[in-house]
């Protein structure tokens, strides 16, 4: 029977179109938000803006794996501010000027008294290379809560995003929204709703290992109580600075940092805007190692040849027992005490049904 390692080397030797796979990690860090634990109104966000061990904390790892030069797997988990903890896959087909995804979109052990809840990951993306582009997606639902209701799917995302390209940068306009919904104790509902509309600049450089994002942008936070009909907003301006650095040809590591440069109280927060002791900030710190499918060869095909030298080293450690059995087992007819000290006995003695001896010459090994 072969071996599974030389059954999946196969595999990945007979696929030389592979292309590399990408793998990342991603930390993140917030006090910009509505607490998850929070299930009442407030009087302002420095009950938590000021308390370290109440900002957010979370992370996200993602694994895109191109299957060809025209299908891309992505399977991804993370947790988020608004949507709570996510796992998410898209089977994505591209053909260059358009490109489409759809798979899998699962929220788990969160605060909606379920288990788990199951949506939909959808992706679209038209673009004319160095032109302009065009993007939409939407986890959870075709939109927020206009086909998906909050019976089957508590938490939603979608994202909009037009795009054209300069010398040297990529200049987008982008609309998202994220909500998640759930319940109390009496079964009241709670909302929360996150929207940003932001300008994005992309700046980079041929052969320089540096690349700057840049966003300036306005997001709306709030927080709906159906026991008191009263809802938390906060309005914020936002400025945020990311840095990628290419460490080596195969690793890439990033920095995020957004700053709410001025935040202000609406609905039942009217009035009553953050402190400017307050820290009201996102941020996220990553890397993407990209891993080729040849390293991935070279490592299974060492592993092949080793077992098999040392399928080859047995086999001939096991001959040469055989042939020194050969030439000490005493010939038919001769009597076992004229042998030497270390013959094995044959099969028919006593000593050889104990111990289970097969290298007589007499009995197959």
């Amino acid at each position: 029977m072969r071996s599974p390692t030389w059954i999946l080397a196969l595999a990945i030797l007979a696929s030389p179109k592979l292309a590399a796979i990408d793998i990342g990690f991603e930390a993140r860090a917030a006090s910009l938000q509505f607490p998850w634990s929070q299930t009442s109104e407030t009087t302002g966000t420095s009950p938590w803006a000021s308390d370290i061990s109440r900002w957010f904390e979370g992370g996200a790892a993602w694994v895109d794996m191109p299957m060809g030069e025209d299908f891309l797997i992505h399977v991804g988990y993370e947790t988020d501010p608004v949507i709570r903890n996510v796992v998410s896959s898209l089977f994505r087909f591209d053909r260059g000027i358009a490109s489409v995804g759809v798979g899998p979109f699962v929220g788990f052990l969160n605060s909606d008294g379920r288990l788990a809840s199951f949506g939909l990951s959808t992706a679209l993306q038209v673009q004319w290379p160095g032109i302009a582009y065009l993007s939409a997606r939407s986890d959870g639902g075709l939109a927020l809560g206009l086909v998906a209701g909050l019976a089957s799917v508590p938490q939603t995302r979608a994202e909009l995003s037009a795009g054209f390209y300069t010398p040297n940068a990529i200049v987008s306009a982008v609309l998202s929204g994220k909500r998640f919904s759930q319940t109390d104790s009496a079964g009241k509902l709670i909302d929360d709703d996150y929207t940003r509309y932001a300008l994005v600049v992309d700046i980079y450089k041929k052969n320089i290992p540096y690349q700057l994002t840049t966003t300036l942008g306005y997001e709306l936070r709030s927080k709906y109580w159906e026991s008191s009909a009263l809802t938390d907003s906060l309005g914020s301006a936002v400025i945020g600075l990311k840095i990628t650095v290419e460490a080596s040809e195969n690793l890439k590591l990033y920095g995020e940092f957004t700053d709410a440069v001025f935040t202000f109280g609406m609905d039942n927060l009217a009035g009553r805007s953050p402190a400017t002791s307050d820290v009201l900030f996102s941020s996220s710190l990553g890397l993407v190692w990209t891993l080729d499918p040849a390293d991935i060869s070279t490592w299974y095909a060492g592993l092949f040849k080793k077992g098999k030298k040392d399928s080859a080293t047995a086999g001939t450690a096991s001959d040469a027992t055989a042939t020194g059995d050969a030439s000490t087992t005493p010939a038919p007819g001769t009597e076992a005490t004229t042998a030497p000290p270390t013959t094995i006995p044959g099969p028919s003695t006593a000593e050889s049904a104990t111990t289970g001896s097969a290298t007589s010459t007499t009995s197959p090994p």
